[in-house]
């Protein structure tokens, strides 16, 4: 694959370009040029005018400190097709904010594009001359960029931004009142590194935290590290738990995640959670695809669950995905491991074509530990209808602590309980393969440390990491991508890439789901009426 799809915009007849350039004297220049360009953020933001198509950009090369924005509904763009841009000019590296310990932009307003930044808490940073030391529980919990539902926050495009050192990097919270969220909001090409949280507070991080995205679309986006603090020796202030995860997804409506990278996270690479039934029935996922995403290292892969055990997925596809070298040890954090599990349950739901692959010996621990487990934590089991089971494979997976691989349903997790899961419609599990010897595949000695030498490097995973971390439009390496390397793993295995756009999900019927008296009751509606 080449470039990510990058959005880009033309200036509107009414559009004013402002500039900053943090290497000038002062703010007394006008700013309507780079040689009149003003000194600092706020200065530059106050010229930028609410219901205009203005620009505001930021000298590259250069560096802010202690200095972060603010975009309320007195900064709204003209409209979806011409936005406030808030990019970068000239050449050389992103213009940088250090923003200590603090969110760099908390926004909640729309037709809004932040493109080409490089946003850094410096002071979370072990490895800065400025970092503000162990404990950092008085920090609160800094963003990256966080984009609140409740603005109301639509028609923003998050790209080709590099956010490294916050709680969590960039986030898109849900409107309390109504449980909805952003809408058609683009977050594409991002680079998250190093997110981590004081968890003496109980605080959780995440690289990537979206909640009840309306239309979203999540492509070609990289977290790397997050969810920990590895430069915490003793593991006591950013220590790796189960709730830190490279890309945490919860709820969501007619949105596409594709193309993700998520690398030594804390916990899971990917948690894909509902909490239908225990915030509100308007909080499921529905009509989502998720699919040609990379879990690299993580001690666990996937997640797909959450608080809700009926139909809190629904229309939904997982196909393409790749999990690799995933299991203990990586942090010390756990002794089990998944590829996938699912503790709610799930309406027309295809599971296909994914590769949960093992090519670390020295992690025994690591098994497939059930494609599909039947309710674990405090959720009980699930109930499922239509949901397919297809074409997948699982290799080169010990047995661990569990019956080993099976891409059936597993109860080996507390609550879990086959017998107990209701089944409306059937489960189909077919063509699914568990395969401890290798036979029968095309190339199942391909490893995730093989495709290092396999485009020219040095055989290590730590290569690939330093090119992650590396990534920009125009410098952009088209081998160190989520699609690459899942493309290179499935080729040993057989197993087709997806198309350029995802499969639809089934053919909707329109359901009803009404809480009565605390049970839930089922409606079907026909013919369109």
């Amino acid at each position: 694959m080449a470039e990510p799809s990058w959005r880009t915009w033309t200036e509107h007849a009414s559009t004013r370009k402002v500039y900053v350039d943090a290497s000038r004297p002062d703010d007394s220049g006008d700013g309507l040029s780079a040689g009149t360009a003003k000194k600092t953020v706020a200065a530059g933001l106050a010229l930028i005018r609410n219901g205009f198509p203005d620009w505001l950009l930021f000298k590259c090369g250069e560096v802010w400190t202690g200095e972060t924005l603010a975009i309320a509904d007195d900064h709204v763009g003209l409209d979806a097709s011409n936005p406030i841009i808030i990019s970068s000019y000239g050449s050389g590296a992103r213009p940088r904010f250090d923003t200590g310990r603090s969110t760099f932009c908390d926004c909640s307003s729309s037709n809004i594009v932040f493109d080409d930044l490089e946003l850094y808490a410096h002071e979370r940073d072990p490895n800065n001359g400025a970092f503000a030391g162990w404990p950092q529980a008085t920090s609160g919990s800094p963003f990256g960029i966080v984009l609140r539902g409740d603005g109301p926050t639509n028609n923003v495009v998050i790209q080709n931004c590099r956010v490294r050192y916050f709680d969590i990097g960039i986030a898109a919270l849900k409107n309390n009142a109504t449980a909805r969220g952003v809408e058609d909001c683009v977050i594409r090409g991002n680079v998250v590194e190093d997110s981590w949280a004081d968890t003496t507070v109980g605080n959780h991080t995440q690289g990537f935290y979206l909640e009840n995205m309306v239309r979203g679309v999540v492509e070609d986006n990289f977290a790397d590290r997050c969810g920990w603090n590895p430069d915490d020796g003793t593991q006591t202030y950013g220590e790796a738990t189960i709730y830190n995860h490279g890309f945490y997804i919860l709820d969501t409506f007619n949105s596409t995640y594709r193309r993700n990278w998520s690398s030594r996270a804390s916990s899971f690479g990917f948690k894909l959670a509902s909490n239908w039934l225990k915030y509100s029935p308007d909080a499921r996922w529905e009509d989502c695809d998720f699919v040609d995403n990379l879990a690299l290292e993580c001690p666990n892969a996937f997640s797909v669950g959450g608080h809700g055990t009926v139909y809190a997925y629904l229309r939904c596809t997982f196909t393409h995905n790749v999990a690799t070298r995933c299991g203990s040890s990586r942090n010390g954090a756990f002794a089990y491991q998944r590829f996938i599990t699912s503790a709610s349950g799930a309406d027309d739901f295809l599971y296909d074509r994914n590769l949960a692959v093992d090519d670390d010996d020295s992690d025994s621990a690591f098994d497939a530990r059930g494609f599909i487990e039947a309710g674990w934590g405090d959720s009980a089991p699930g109930v499922y209808r239509n949901v397919r089971v297809t074409n997948n494979v699982a290799f080169d997976h010990p047995i661990g602590s569990s019956a080993g691989p099976t891409w059936g349903w597993n109860d080996d997790q507390q609550t879990g309980d086959v017998a107990n899961i209701t089944c409306n419609g059937g489960i189909v599990v077919t063509g699914n393969e568990d395969n401890l010897a290798g036979g029968g595949y095309p190339d199942s000695s391909r490893p995730a440390l093989s495709y290092s030498t396999f485009i020219g490097e040095d055989g290590t995973l730590a290569a690939l990491y330093a090119i992650v971390r590396a990534q920009r439009r125009g410098a952009w390496d088209d081998n160190v991508t989520a699609a690459a390397l899942n493309s290179y793993l499935r080729g040993g295995f057989g197993i087709s890439d997806p198309d350029s756009s995802p499969a639809p999900p089934p053919a909707p019927t329109e359901r009803s789901y009404v809480l009565t008296g605390g049970s839930l009751v089922l409606g079907v509606k026909t013919g369109g009426a």
